[in-house]
């Protein structure tokens, strides 16, 4: 048999075995479960800090590719522009020296004679089956 002492009021009182072990059972019990409470709560803390932290990382990551994709799409907008303005100056170019050449020919067609202009564009037509 054991001896029980009662925290409230202090009175001894005697148990037999299977009792005791009742007991002990129950204080075991519920210390157990207070124990599995307890760390499941930080188990479930842990795991929103961590999935917080990662969301975070995650967001960071994501938000410094979008601003290297921004600035390349950027560079090669200016990029585009400026071969955009290359070409129009040099169409603008060929253009005008064309309209030159036009207008050289003309004149050049009002100083040579006809006959000796047929002849000219015979001897370029004969050159070019020639190449």
């Amino acid at each position: 048999m054991n001896e029980l002492k009662c925290p409230n009021c202090g009175t001894v009182f005697q148990i037999d075995e299977v009792d005791y072990m009742s007991i002990v059972k129950q204080v075991k019990d519920k210390e157990f479960e207070k124990e599995i409470s307890v760390r499941e709560a930080q188990y479930k803390n842990d795991k929103e800090q961590s999935i917080k932290l990662t969301e975070a990382k995650l967001e960071k990551e994501f938000s410094e590719e979008l601003s290297k994709k921004e600035l390349e799409i950027s560079e090669l907008k200016s990029s585009l522009k400026a071969v955009e303005s290359d070409t129009k100056n040099k169409l603008e170019k060929e253009y005008t020296e064309f309209g030159n050449k036009q207008n050289k020919t003309k004149t050049i067609d009002c100083m040579i004679p006809e006959s000796t202009y047929t002849q000219i564009l015979k001897t370029d037509r004969y050159i070019t089956c020639m190449e």
